[in-house]
């Protein structure tokens, strides 16, 4: 959820942060979190993403970027595709932390120069 809100908000710095770290939580299978990164950057979410897991995908896209276009029937739509209130909160508190870190990078210009990992 959170490389895809870095993804929606153009934050190369955490992009490539997370989208390595992401590869090391799939050890052994780097196909799969090369798919799952390349669905999320593509923004073609059905490639590697289905049911509930595209459906709060899809939330997290307009809680980023149009949040005024969430309404009761967002959520309603989430259960009916089997999210609990508890992974719905979850998943906004992720896309709104990474919202916030997205901004914080952005607006002081932080840049991978000189980094290492």
């Amino acid at each position: 959820m959170g490389l895809y809100v870095s993804v929606l908000n153009q934050c190369t710095y955490c992009i490539d942060h997370h989208a390595h770290a992401g590869g090391l939580a799939y050890p052994g299978k780097p196909e799969a979190w090369s798919a799952i990164a390349d669905a999320l950057a593509g923004g073609v979410l059905a490639d590697a993403f289905d049911g509930k897991e595209l459906a709060l995908l899809g939330y997290v896209g307009t809680l980023t970027v149009d949040p005024a276009a969430l309404t009761i029937e967002s959520i309603e739509s989430l259960r009916q595709a089997g999210a609990s209130d508890g992974e719905i909160l979850e998943v906004n508190q992720v896309a709104g932390y990474f919202a916030y870190a997205n901004r914080v990078v952005l607006g002081l210009g932080v840049t991978l120069d000189e980094e290492t990992r």
